[in-house]
């Protein structure tokens, strides 16, 4: 497999010691060596968040770290602003990927073109179109700028070096917030990621003159990144460095006073670096923790089959596409649960690994999948890694054997590109979080005025047949052709949560605040 050489990596030639730890928890990555994370404590799902983070070897626990992106400067967070703004006026996707450019449709599960020859609109060319969409949004960044600070401003139009160095920051922060926050940037994201997919492919003086060269964008400022060019890779060895920068425990006052000792001992850039740890660890406490609590609650409440916990499912009904006993059904949803949270613990180093691999500048095609025209694009890098993944969790958490199929959908109608999958686990902990929530509080939540809800079934109860329905229908294969594909179960389960109206159950779902499964939506 070809390394991808679109951006630039911090680690290209870094020479691991993988000899202190088994050589089954690294996978390879072109030229390159990585940890994955090791699922072999028993006990885990009894513990916290917190506590698991504890107890890892050191090696993981800075596999953790090395990916976790860096907190936005001041400075940082005023290009994201104009960034983000001139994406959104810009109309790039809509002008650039449309039906009269060179697409193909798929009939039938294969993939055939629809037109090679009419690829001009309106007798300009594609790449014609993408250079003056690219400098259009050139401008519209550059006027931003000035608005922001003039005499900035001016110094960049005279020096093509600072505005390429410039226009490289703006796409880098831009890149780096979303991995920091998956629920922004929802309607501008991806058109960012096609601009600069184009600039490698059609238009590389958009950046500048050295990218004309290179063809390699900025990478992202990750922690690893930023404790090599800094030299605080020494820090991850401190004795209290754990407590510093996991969540606090009771007041906090602990982690406060092992982030002044390190402070102090390697300068105020620590701070920055400690914070940006502590983000991510918070981020990745919320995804894992919500997946960790439904997994827990299935083995404590399911593992014996009664007329309120039988999770028995037949081919056909409600749209099933797999015929599971209770016992099968229980492993399969087990299974899957237990693949989301070894994602869930690898998303920094997923996400990176899809950055560098949509970049790369291999050629895409624009395909109708049937829904809607999209950028095909081959990812074995990232494909490669959600193997690895899958196979990690096999070998340590089935004893009973796999259920369903090992096939994970990626540069095809299912998954046309990277940015597809990343897209599709970053909305696990949105599906999770509301029916966790509602299973819980409709048991805790002492309003009086809930009661009329309990006539013929106790709190209890609704909560056990709540997750009970889901177990058996968010994971019966309805949502996807492949049925008990890898990423079929997470489509039948954004088909069970795209029809919540319709349940009955559904009205306790509006008492405990839900909102939807769409995430905490902001702009």
């Amino acid at each position: 497999m070809e390394p991808m050489g679109n951006v630039v990596s911090w680690d290209e030639d870094e020479s691991r010691d993988i000899n202190s730890y088994g050589e089954d928890n690294y996978i390879k990555q072109g030229n390159r060596t990585e940890e994955l994370i090791e699922e072999g404590d028993e006990n885990k799902y009894e513990i916290t968040y917190r506590e698991h983070l504890m107890k890892i070897p050191d090696v993981l626990f800075k596999h953790y770290i090395k990916y976790h992106p860096m907190r936005l400067t001041e400075k940082e967070r005023i290009l994201l602003e104009v960034l983000d703004s001139a994406l959104d006026v810009s109309e790039y996707t809509d002008n650039v990927d449309v039906a009269r450019s060179d697409y193909g449709m798929y009939y039938f599960g294969s993939y055939s073109y629809y037109s090679q020859r009419d690829v001009s609109i309106n007798k300009r060319t594609k790449q014609q179109i993408i250079k003056e969409q690219h400098q259009e949004l050139k401008q519209i960044i550059i006027g931003l700028l000035m608005g922001n600070s003039y005499r900035d401003c001016i110094k960049l139009l005279h020096n093509p070096a600072l505005l390429e160095e410039c226009i490289q920051n703006c796409f880098e922060v831009g890149r780096r917030f979303k991995i920091s926050n998956p629920h922004l940037m929802r309607t501008t994201y991806q058109k960012m990621m096609h601009i600069l997919q184009d600039a490698i492919l059609y238009n590389p003086s958009f950046i500048g003159p050295e990218f004309e060269q290179t063809k390699k964008f900025k990478e992202i400022l990750t922690v690893g990144l930023f404790a090599k060019e800094n030299h605080l890779e020494d820090v991850f060895n401190e004795p209290k460095f754990r407590v510093a920068v996991l969540p606090a425990v009771g007041s906090g006052i602990e982690r406060e006073n092992a982030r002044k000792e390190i402070i102090a001992k390697y300068g105020g850039k620590t701070e920055r670096m400690l914070l940006s740890i502590s983000d991510g660890f918070a981020s990745a406490a919320s995804m894992c923790g919500v997946v960790h609590q439904m997994l827990h609650d299935l083995k404590t409440r399911y593992q014996e089959s009664t007329p309120f916990t039988d999770l028995s499912i037949k081919w056909g009904v409600r749209g099933s596409r797999i015929s599971h006993s209770h016992s099968e059904q229980f492993i399969f949803v087990s299974q899957s649960l237990t693949l989301w949270w070894n994602v869930m613990q690898n998303m920094p180093r997923l996400w990176n690994i899809t950055d560098r691999e949509f970049l790369s500048g291999s050629n895409y095609s624009l395909v109708n999948t049937g829904q809607g025209l999209q950028r095909m694009q081959s990812a074995p890098n990232v494909s490669e890694a959600m193997h690895q993944i899958l196979a990690h969790t096999k070998q340590k958490l089935c004893n009973d054997g796999w259920r369903g199929l090992s096939v994970v959908h990626m540069g095809d109608q299912d998954v046309p590109n990277c940015l597809f999958f990343i897209d599709k686990y970053s909305q696990v902990p949105w599906i999770v979080a509301p029916i966790v929530k509602t299973t819980t509080r409709i048991i805790k939540d002492d309003n009086k005025r809930l009661d009329n809800f309990f006539t013929k079934y106790t709190r209890e109860q609704w909560s056990t047949l709540i997750y009970r329905d889901f177990f058996q229908h968010g994971f019966d294969g309805s949502g996807s052709d492949g049925g008990s594909c890898i990423d079929g179960r997470l489509t039948s389960s954004w088909n069970w949560c795209s029809m919540i109206e319709r349940y009955i159950f559904y009205p306790f779902f509006l008492v405990t605040d839900f909102e939807g499964f769409e995430g905490p939506y902001k702009k």
